[in-house]
């Protein structure tokens, strides 16, 4: 599938900031943090720092598949190579928003002005020793906006468990298992009613009938267009709800 012209012009790869400022703890430490950080993101899910802490101290497993996945097909052991980093210094928001309608880069430039995200936000990783785990936990992280974009959803309460089931299914992270499972309690009824009749079904669908989404080297698709990077990578359409 042929990209657009210009896809390069926003990627300055040389930005290449470690992911690695290992932390260590004791296993008691370890256990206790993750104990605390799953009370405190339960309670409040807007806790970004909460909830990567909680991330980075029960993932371990997580990404260990994660990384052999990414390992087996020949995009991901390309990303692995290269450490690509999807931040201010790697991706300009104001030159995307010059392509074209309907690409991913418009389109990921228009999904983060609007909402006013920065892709600086996205926490650096402390408490994973393995470097290369740790870059597959910061891949991950940095990826997530890229995922709504791709799959259609916005940053709603209803969206985002929508993409945690999408990630739960794929990367079997316990800390997107446990967003998904416990995250309906925060909505209405009719909500409740839509994200299990409908949604749901349609995350488990399309996680597992896509292409691994931690295997798409986003920053080589950002001038094609969004619907045919959606083909290609088997992304079904969300439900038609009357």
């Amino acid at each position: 599938m042929q990209a657009l012209q210009g896809a390069r012009i926003c990627l300055h790869h040389s930005s290449k900031r470690s992911v690695h400022e290992f932390s260590p703890l004791s296993g008691l430490q370890k256990s206790l943090l993750a104990a605390r950080s799953a009370v405190m993101a339960l309670a409040n899910p807007e806790r970004a720092d909460m909830v990567a802490v909680l991330g980075e101290t029960t993932g371990n497993t997580a990404l260990r598949r994660m990384r052999h996945t990414m390992l087996s097909d020949p995009v991901g052991r390309q990303i692995l190579e290269e450490k690509p980093r999807i931040n201010n210094q790697s991706i300009f928001l104001q030159e995307l928003r010059r392509y074209p309608q309907g690409t991913l880069g418009r389109a990921y430039a228009d999904f983060m002005g609007s909402h006013q995200f920065n892709p600086d936000e996205r926490p650096q990783v402390r408490f994973i020793e393995d470097p290369e785990n740790a870059y597959v936990m910061q891949r991950y992280r940095e990826c997530h906006d890229m995922f709504h974009v791709l799959l259609g959803l916005p940053p709603t309460v209803l969206g985002e468990l929508v993409v945690k089931c999408v990630e739960a299914t794929q990367f079997a992270l316990p800390m997107a298992v446990l967003s998904a499972a416990v995250g309906p309690s925060r909505l209405s009824l009719a909500e409740s009613r839509l994200l299990f009749a409908h949604y749901f079904p349609w995350a488990v669908r399309t996680a597992r009938s896509s292409k691994y989404l931690l295997n798409v080297y986003y920053e080589k698709h950002l001038s094609e267009r969004l619907d045919d990077l959606r083909t290609s990578l088997s992304i079904p359409p969300l439900p038609h709800l009357s």
